[in-house]
């Protein structure tokens, strides 16, 4: 007689052997009939792949790409493939490139960047970093009879960080089963932890094909896209092109105004990166400056790096690493290199914590210290206002502009004087030299000066020697191998009004005026690349307004009162796609907010 306890064990083990049975069956069904999971390439890719991958794959395949794609790719792959994409995407112009539209902004896979124009895409087009027109070189031997087809139903489930698994065998490690199936064919796994790493290639092949992309492909493996793009038409009305993610600091709080009282702004520093993403630089309630690294979603992605300081001056990115320019206790400024992952490579005091005799030079919090921080030709590069003692002569207020290697050695200077008083200043790139701009009130005259006393942009005579003018440094930009400046003047003028100049290889070129409204005080001017021609910002009374501008000074669009804010210490910066972005904080002080124009042709 067969005790209680063998025949549960028999009873057990019929119906673990009936399960397998079974799951082996729903294998098979489903690799037959169901979506496939191929490898996807991006939608938008006119993909010129060449894989002849030869790897055997144990997969079966169970490449469970993150794609949103829409393929309905009928994939008969023996993948010794020899894919010739043609993508249904048709954006020739970015093919005819070697590349691929994104849909992601500014996002592009390994060993592609972005390209600085956009070739017909709606994103961004990907183009490779060295030339290179092979998009996909896989080499994988997929033993795989694949029939992709692709619906593109998993967009809902990848705008969540997640990804759509097509075999029902279960999320991967670090992802769970989401209760809502968001469009998936079968489920939606999102991360556990917050992960929003949607590259879910589970390939045991040893081609680790980590594709991210969003599919349009007609492989020569018979793919059969029918690629349904939703992308959107760009917006005519510059504020429909706005939109604003916000960041959670709480419990800290975000202090705009920490300097001194000539240079109390402290306003935040958005850098955008040159992989996708961006930093954002900001001082909190308790004299500390925060970091926050996002990414190209403008999703915060760890912990903030921080650091003490009582302002925040300066914040410059380069490809594996950036550097924070602070001001702390009663007279320091100091200089901080960090690594991208935010360990700290160096901590420089430039000027301060010395006992202010003849010759030394600090920072006098109750004068003016606002400053510009930027990379470039493989440097550092740093440029504020600071106090000198000059002994018999007394001390005083002026500029100075030094270099700083990556190591956070000194590197050299292009000057340890400048413009005095210096009110405020500008700093930019053009691909070929450095371009400094400074608001002097006294030396060497009263008005806005191009490289400490190279040339006069603008006379100012309301500069009074004692600290004070009533004209207001906007935005300097370059490109096509000039600078362009916005800046705020009533000389000569009915009020306050907002002018745009070009400095082209050293030469100020002829003032031109952007507004002329008699009684209406423009203040707070804005300038970024857009395009082919400029955004311009500014504010009137108390609305914010911006434009585009050509570059002969002339609006083609706008000026539309738009409702988000800025003071004159934020600049605007370009994301990798184009588009233009700031951050701030306004209303609720326990949120930052990142501002960003959509670019459109």
């Amino acid at each position: 007689m067969v005790d209680k306890t063998t025949n549960r064990f028999y009873k057990i083990t019929r119906r673990y052997l009936a399960s397998c049975l079974f799951q082996v069956f729903a294998l098979l069904f489903t690799t037959a009939f169901l979506p496939g999971c191929n490898s996807g390439r991006s939608r938008g890719d006119t993909d010129t792949d060449t894989d002849t991958d030869t790897d055997t794959d144990i997969d079966a395949d169970t490449d469970i790409d993150a794609d949103a794609d829409t393929d309905a790719d009928t994939d008969t792959d023996t993948d010794t493939d020899t894919e010739t994409g043609t993508d249904t995407n048709k954006k020739p112009s970015c093919a005819a490139h070697g590349g691929y539209c994104s849909l992601h902004k500014g996002d592009c896979r390994t060993n592609y960047r972005v390209s600085p124009v956009d070739y017909d895409c709606n994103e961004s087009c990907c183009i490779p970093e060295q030339g290179d027109t092979d998009v996909d070189s896989d080499t994988d031997t997929d033993t795989d009879t694949d029939t992709d087809t692709d619906t593109q139903t998993s967009e809902t489930c990848v705008s969540k960080g997640g990804y759509c698994l097509v075999f029902p065998t279960g999320c991967k490690q670090g992802y769970e089963k989401s209760a809502d199936k968001y469009e998936c064919p079968t489920m939606c796994c999102l991360p556990a932890g917050g992960d929003t790493d949607t590259d879910t290639d589970m390939d045991t092949d040893a081609d680790t094909d980590l594709d991210t992309d969003v599919d349009t492909d007609t492989d020569t493996d018979t793919d059969t896209d029918t690629d349904t793009d939703t992308d959107t038409t760009c917006p005519d009305s510059l504020s429909a092109r706005i939109s604003v993610k916000i960041i959670d600091v709480s419990p800290d709080s975000v202090n705009l105004a920490a300097g001194g009282y000539f240079s109390n702004y402290t306003p935040p520093i958005l850098a955008p990166l040159s992989q996708g993403g961006a930093l954002v630089a900001w001082v909190s309630r308790g004299s500390k400056v925060h970091v926050t690294r996002l990414d190209s979603s403008l999703e915060k992605v760890r912990d903030d790096t921080v650091m003490d300081g009582n302002e925040l001056r300066g914040l410059a990115t380069r490809d594996n690493g950036f550097a924070v320019m602070v001001q702390r206790g009663d007279d320091v400024m100091a200089l901080v290199g960090f690594d991208m992952q935010g360990n700290k490579l160096f901590d420089v005091k430039m000027v301060g914590d010395n006992a202010h005799e003849p010759g030394d030079k600090w920072i006098r919090r109750d004068w003016g210290d606002y400053g510009r921080l930027i990379f470039a030709d493989g440097k550092y590069i740093v440029y504020y206002g600071h106090v000198q003692n000059f002994g018999d002569k007394g001390i005083h207020q002026g500029d100075l502009l030094w270099y700083y290697s990556t190591d956070g050695t000194k590197a050299g200077s292009s000057w340890n004087w400048g413009c005095s008083h210096s009110l405020d200043v500008r700093l930019a790139y053009d691909g070929s030299r450095i371009a400094p701009v400074c608001l002097s009130d006294c030396y060497p005259s009263k008005g806005i000066w191009y490289n400490h006393q190279s040339a006069e942009i603008h006379s100012e005579p309301s500069g009074n020697c004692s600290g004070s003018s009533s004209a207001e440094l906007g935005g300097l930009v370059a490109g096509s191998g000039k600078l362009w400046l916005t800046f705020v003047s009533d000389e000569g003028r009915e009020s306050h009004d907002v002018a745009l100049v070009d400095i082209d290889s050293g030469k100020v070129g002829e003032v031109k005026w952007l507004t002329g409204t008699a009684g209406e005080q423009e203040s707070n001017a804005h300038l970024a690349v857009y395009g082919d021609d400029l955004l311009a910002g500014w504010q009137a009374d108390k609305n914010l307004y911006l434009a585009v501008v050509d570059t002969n000074g002339n609006i083609i669009q706008g000026p539309r009162a738009v409702e988000v804010t800025f003071n004159r210490q934020n600049d605007f910066v370009n994301f990798k796609n184009g588009d233009v972005g700031w951050a701030y904080a306004w209303d609720n002080m326990s949120q930052l907010k990142i501002v960003r124009v959509r670019f459109c042709h």
